[in-house]
């Protein structure tokens, strides 16, 4: 019996963003610290997660609100993100450009 995510298996991803201080400055905000991570600095962890997040037009969402299913993902019936790994990300700085890359996993 093969596995129905099997063609899924070994799929990649990348994208690249400026990681732009606004975001960084809107961040900071929103959780009331005195400040943000300045140009050059590294963003704190979990920080990474404001970037590198799909777009799609209206038209090619799901009812969920996300991107429809069937990309780079297949189509499951839930978005749940298990086994994610994420390194402390010190080399994630305010305002430098970075690729992120994703791989699909059995």
């Amino acid at each position: 019996m093969t596995n129905a995510y099997e063609e899924w298996v070994g799929r990649e991803e990348a994208r690249t963003q400026r990681l732009d201080a606004t975001v960084v400055q809107a961040m900071a905000a929103t959780l009331d610290l005195d400040s943000a991570p300045a140009n050059g600095e590294p963003l704190p962890p979990g920080w990474q997660w404001l970037y590198f997040n799909p777009t799609a037009r209206r038209s090619g969402l799901g009812t969920d609100g996300h991107p429809q299913r069937g990309g780079f993902l297949p189509p499951s019936t839930c978005r749940v993100a298990c086994g994610r790994a994420a390194a402390c990300a010190t080399w994630l700085t305010c305002r430098s450009a970075r690729k992120r890359r994703g791989a699909a996993a059995s």
